[in-house]
């Protein structure tokens, strides 16, 4: 492949389709493209960092193949994405991006239950400021 990432031209209509296959046509400047249908779908929405309004909103690739609304729909897990939060909450408390914290192995009872949050991978630096556990994205840090 060359530095462009795409394959050779085909040289016949056989190179990219066979007998039988559906294939996704559409119109573009008044000629027909053959258009690729993703493996994967992804949801997009776009807020304005202003006042917090929406701005758009991409649920997938095509609603008449798929009707499932993947921004709105979809059951996600906050992971990573509500650190922010946590930091915010905690600068709010007095302790600044400069502040140490052991990244370690902790376990928290919650009634009868054990809580050992871990780090993914499940790496730990010992003592790190603050700023350097976002940058690295460390869990435990969090729930200290």
């Amino acid at each position: 492949m060359s530095d462009t990432k795409q394959g050779s031209f085909p040289k016949k209509v056989s190179d990219t389709l066979k007998p039988g296959q559906l294939i996704w046509v559409k119109k573009i400047n008044d000629k027909w493209a053959l258009a690729q249908i993703p493996a994967v779908n992804a949801a997009l929405v776009s807020l304005d960092s202003d006042n917090g309004a929406i701005k758009a909103i991409v649920g997938g690739y095509d609603f008449y193949l798929s009707k499932f609304n993947r921004a709105t729909q979809a059951l996600r897990q906050l992971g990573s994405n509500i650190k922010p939060f946590i930091y915010t909450a905690t600068l709010e408390k007095g302790l600044t991006m400069a502040t140490l914290l052991n990244d370690a192995p902790i376990v928290r009872s919650t009634g009868s239950a054990t809580w050992r949050p871990k780090n993914s991978p499940p790496s730990y630096a010992g003592p790190l400021r603050l700023r350097i556990g976002l940058g690295m994205s460390k869990n435990v840090m969090q729930v200290k």
